[in-house]
């Protein structure tokens, strides 16, 4: 059986995912959005531990480089200390 090159890798990886949040009764988006905030620096991710941010902007920030991340978390500290 041949797949269409195209969308080969597209279907295995959803398939992979919903089949893995079906073990743990979840949507394959949620099982994505929670292997993404691997990429979250731990002081981002503290922060969403405490419920200071919500998943969906963990996600989003997730995206940005490190750098950029560190530049957001240590701005958003300066405010927090003004």
């Amino acid at each position: 059986m041949s797949f269409p090159a195209v969308i080969c890798g597209q279907i295995f990886k959803s398939k992979n995912r919903d089949t893995l949040g079906g073990d743990y009764d979840l949507t394959g988006r949620q099982v994505a959005n929670y292997l993404r905030i691997n990429q979250l620096l731990d002081c981002l991710r503290l922060k969403l531990d405490a419920k200071l941010l919500t998943l969906a902007s963990a996600v989003s920030l997730s995206y940005l480089s490190r750098e950029n991340q560190l530049a957001l978390y240590f701005g958003q500290a300066e405010e927090e200390s003004a």
